[in-house]
């Protein structure tokens, strides 16, 4: 009705103001270099042969490294829907105990920064919070985003959670996080001689807190 017309119109506003100040103030690292004195990163490359698993109908699933070092590595293939319902099936309890992790850690992090303990969250999104609650915040962002999401990511989804048990609104409010927090992430983006094939690679670590669950599911997914 006419108080969710409302509440949609502030949040768009409040959204294009985050991404606003986000641009402004993260733009110029964008154009620039990283400090010289950063500490450069001298972790030998692995190359091992990656160990087979176990296989599903749209997937296949490896493991690299050995100890702390081991990853999945989750290879699927075919629709949208397929390729997240096999990757539902390969990585069943560890998909849902990531999110579920992840969704117990924001709700503790959003208490906090109500009550003033934590600082990382922008005030404008407290405030959304604290009016609408978690769910209700994210659930405007889903709708905030859905012209700029594909329909394959949403198919991808329904075939996650119908492998994996998680409600669809649930993996979706998850993947809503970045965009409703402006989390400062690290990103790379590749391409032209930089790749072998010339193709863009882009990649965004989850680590403007590295306190929270994400360090603890480290996967490797090939589609």
């Amino acid at each position: 009705g006419c108080a969710l017309t409302e509440r949609m119109a502030r949040f768009l506003a409040v959204f294009c103001v985050l991404a606003s100040l986000v641009a402004a103030v993260f733009g110029v690292y964008c154009h620039g270099t990283p400090s010289p004195d950063a500490k450069p990163n001298l972790n030998p490359i692995w190359t091992g042969t990656p160990r087979f698993v176990k296989q599903v109908k749209n997937g296949k699933l490896y493991m690299i490294g050995s100890g702390d070092d081991e990853i999945p590595v989750v290879h699927v293939w075919g629709s949208a829907y397929e390729m997240g319902y096999a990757h539902g099936e390969l990585m069943n309890g560890t998909a849902a105990a990531f999110m579920n992790g992840v969704w117990s850690y924001i709700e503790t992090q959003v208490e906090q920064a109500i009550n003033g303990s934590v600082t990382w969250l922008p005030q404008a999104v407290v405030d959304l919070i604290s009016e609408l609650g978690l769910d209700g915040a994210l659930d405007l962002t889903i709708e905030a985003t859905r012209p700029w999401t594909g329909e394959y990511f949403r198919e991808g989804v329904d075939g996650l959670s119908a492998a994996s048990g998680v409600h669809r609104t649930r993996i979706m409010q998850i993947h809503m996080l970045g965009e409703l927090t402006k989390g400062a992430c690290s990103m790379l983006g590749a391409s032209r001689t930089a790749t072998p094939t010339g193709s863009l690679v882009q990649v965004r670590a989850l680590d403007w807190d590295t306190e929270g669950p994400f360090k603890n599911f480290r996967q490797i997914t090939v589609y």
